[in-house]
């Protein structure tokens, strides 16, 4: 399957290049999509057909709100190595974007293993196995306030849902915040 390799060693260049290039600069929801999509595309080389995304928006406008560099990347990786089932059905992530009080929310739904939440902090020093989710929430949380951030639910064979809220920003606003 040639068409299959190419597909691949195109999405991982492109991927690469994404995750080293102006890691400190705001993008768009847009380019965050398209760099998940190419992460999946990468996973879909290893679980084949085993591994589905989904994107529901209420604005399309939300396409074009900034955000830190790979914050949905993470979340996706979190669900796809932690949440697929060894049985070989196929593990459903669906995204969703919304406004809401003049916040943008993005929430990453799995229907993966799911696992109990002994408690809601996120900190990579007590478990390393939280480190990418961590990171995401931290760098949330130091450009925009304590007011932002991830939450996540989870339950045991029953996915999990990851709910990231952050300001909504577009370009104009970027550039008349003080430095």
């Amino acid at each position: 399957d040639c068409e299959d390799i190419a597909e691949t060693t195109e999405a991982l260049a492109t991927f690469f290049r994404y995750t080293i290039s102006n890691v400190q600069e705001y993008v768009t929801f847009s380019d965050e999509l398209d760099n998940a999509e190419n992460y999946f595309t990468i996973q879909r080389c290893r679980f084949g057909d085993k591994l589905d995304m989904e994107l529901e928006m209420e604005n399309e406008d939300l396409l074009e709100a900034r955000m830190p560099k790979l914050i949905l990347q993470p979340l996706a990786e979190n669900s796809v190595m932690h949440g697929s089932s060894d049985d070989g059905s196929v593990m459903e992530i669906h995204i969703t974007c919304w406004e809401e009080d003049g916040h943008m929310i993005l929430e990453l739904q799995d229907d993966g293993k799911g696992f109990e939440i002994t408690r809601t902090d996120l900190n990579p020093h007590k478990d390393r196995k939280k480190i990418g989710v961590a990171n995401v929430n931290d760098r949330v949380q130091l450009n925009f306030g304590r007011e932002y951030g991830l939450k996540i639910d989870s339950h045991p064979c029953e996915g999990t849902t990851c709910t990231l809220t952050l300001p909504k920003l577009y370009a104009d606003t970027l550039s008349q915040q003080p430095e």
